[in-house]
Parts: C-alpha cells; structure tokens; sequence
C-alpha cells in the first residue's frame, strides 16, 4: 500500500504544486488514511529515490505541513560569463580540423542551454567577433577519414574493458598483423597514436607506440592474454622518450644542447620532456639539459633548429648528428635517392 499511495503522491505532484495537508485531502479522495507525517516521510522518499533525466522534484521553504512540492521541468543553467564564450570560441577554432567535422561547435553547445552574454564591453565585442579572427593552420594535422573513428572507438573499449586486439599495421616497410595489448591513446604532433605492447616476435612483450593512421585495420579480440609489466613501468617508457618514437636504444642519457637567446626564449617556454630544464650562465650562454633515450624523434626535432642550437653532450648524440648532416650533404651533392628508415634508430645506411 505505501509503495501505491507514493505512487500517486507523484501523480499529483506532476500536476501542479502540493502540500502535506492537501495531498491528505487528496489521498483520502482514494480512500487512503494516513498521518500527515506519513505524507510527508512518503515525499522525503520520493525526493531521495526520484529520477528523471528532464523532471526534478521542488520544494519551498517553511515547516513540513506548510512546504509546497511540485514536480516540474528542470531549469536550464543560466551562463552568463564572457570569459566562458572566449574559451568555447577557442575551442572551436583550435580544435583539430577532423574533430571539428565530427563534434559540432562548442558555442552552439553552450547556447542550447541558453548561454548569454554580459552587456558588457568585452561581451558586446566578443559575441560580434568574426571566426576569422582566430584561425588554425591544420599544420602535420592528419587528414580524417571514415575509420578514424571506428578506431578510436575499439581502442578506448579494449582500453576500458583491459582486452587485447589485433592491428594490422605498417612496420618497418612492410604490413604486420599482430596481437597487441592497448595501454593509452596519444595525441601527439597533430597526429594520434595507441601505446602499448606488442604481444608477437619478440621473447617478451615489447611496449611500442603505434601512429593510428599507419593502422590498417582493428580487430577486437577475446584474447586476454596477460602482460608481465605494470603501469608504473609503462609509465616509465613514455617518460624516458622524446616525444613518443619506439627505439632499440632503452637506457636514457643525459643531454646537453647550448643555443642563442632567440632559440633560447620560445623553447624555454614550452614543453618538450619531462626532464628538461634551461638555464643561462653568468657569461650570457644558453643551455637546455635533459635525460632520455637517444630515438629518431629527438635527432630530428634538433635537426629542425638547423644551425642555431648545438648538441654538447653525450658523444654518442654529437656523433649521430655529425652522421646525418654528413649523409645529407652527400645526398644532395651526389644526388642520392631518400631513404626508407629500417628502423627508428638507423634510418639510412652509410656506405
């Protein structure tokens, strides 16, 4: 019987405002007597337990018999920031030029539920700004097809559901099918990448990082084979890296790389690794230090600075440098053909 008369106390509710006093009314109409403490335990229940994704329950202040209690639409929030319409508007126009495509507008989010702006001076400018005010280069974005996202999709379920899947991808100038074990999903330099391990050729898992365009197709598997490593090792891998390229080369080196002071002010203030840190010396020289692993990522984000920063240590990095800057001279002098890289850590043959 109590679960029935809750069950009408909503009901009534849903047509319009309520109190204790009136719902008892009501309720002996049903041929239900009860105290009006019991009423009003029954809202209290029916507050607790209610759930709607477009109805709320309200109530207004005063003591139990006086309070009204009404079922009604839930309020729409009520923005009002100008600071917020910036952030969506940059939202918008810096987001990936794929997602862009997929996601819809971040301001027409916001006014679905009903954003407005301050009649303010900075809201009056901001809500006439053009688009073209702010642009993106889609600069090394990859270009979006129909798989992106069904990829992305089994990845983050293999991710969630800790399920191992199979990629056939290319690798080393040649396609692979194989199993492997997803950890995380990378956005890095306009591209995003899966890491994690592969689970065939080798004695032992090997963590590798995989860029999801070079993926040709994504199985899910059954397969919950278990890998012998931890998170905190996974972890570790990505942080030994520069950027995110997998190398032969596993135990990290300290580096040192002395630059201008151009260089010096826009890479100083931007995030490259974990480790790094810059510093100027009383005699106005400018150095950057940090601790990885030596990979072809690293050899050419140096290469792209050109002549304006220098490699000073270790050796084994001022020799790799000295290699390709000797090879590429050769390349063009002798007009040699590009070279397909082998492998991420020697990517052309000398001879």
């Amino acid at each position: 019987m109590k679960a029935l008369r809750i069950l009408i106390i909503e009901q009534f509710l849903k047509s319009g405002p309520e109190t204790v006093e009136s719902l008892s009314i009501k309720l002996k109409q049903k041929g239900f007597t009860c105290s009006l403490r019991s009423i009003y335990r029954d809202l209290l229940l029916l507050e607790e337990h209610f759930s709607d994704p477009q109805l709320e329950i309200k109530k207004s202040d005063g003591e139990f018999n006086r309070k009204k209690w009404v079922i009604a639409k839930k309020e729409r929030s009520k923005i009002n920031d100008a600071d917020t319409f910036i952030k969506a508007f940059l939202l918008d126009q810096f987001t990936p030029q794929w997602l862009r495509k997929t996601s819809g507008s971040a301001i027409e989010i916001l006014q679905q539920h009903d954003f407005k702006i301050p009649a303010k001076a900075i809201g009056e400018i901001m809500s006439e700004i053009p688009p073209e005010a702010v642009i993106h280069s889609n600069w090394c974005e990859f270009q979006y097809n129909e798989k992106t996202l069904e990829h992305i999709r089994k990845v983050l379920w293999a991710i969630s559901n800790k399920k191992n899947i199979r990629i056939k991808h290319f690798f080393h100038r040649e396609w692979r099918d194989q199993s492997y074990k997803p950890y995380r999903m990378i956005y890095h330099r306009g591209t995003i990448h899966i890491a994690g391990w592969l689970l065939e050729d080798r004695k032992k898992p090997f963590f590798s990082i995989r860029e999801l365009e070079a993926i040709e197709n994504i199985e899910l598997s059954n397969d919950r084979k278990k890998v012998n490593v931890t998170i905190k090792e996974a972890r570790k891998e990505l942080n030994n890296r520069f950027g995110i390229h997998d190398s032969e080369e596993q135990k990290p080196v300290n580096i040192k790389i002395q630059m201008g002071e151009g260089p010096y002010l826009f890479l100083s203030r931007r995030y490259w690794h974990a480790s790094q840190k810059f510093y100027k010396t009383t005699s106005d020289d400018y150095f950057m230090e940090l601790k990885c692993v030596i990979n072809i990522e690293l050899i050419g984000w140096l290469f792209s600075w050109l002549e304006h920063i220098k490699v000073i240590s270790p050796v084994a990095l001022k020799k790799s440098m000295e290699e390709r800057a000797d090879f590429l001279s050769k390349m063009y002098k002798k007009n040699l053909l590009p070279v397909n890289p082998s492998n991420t850590n020697q990517p052309y043959l000398m001879g």
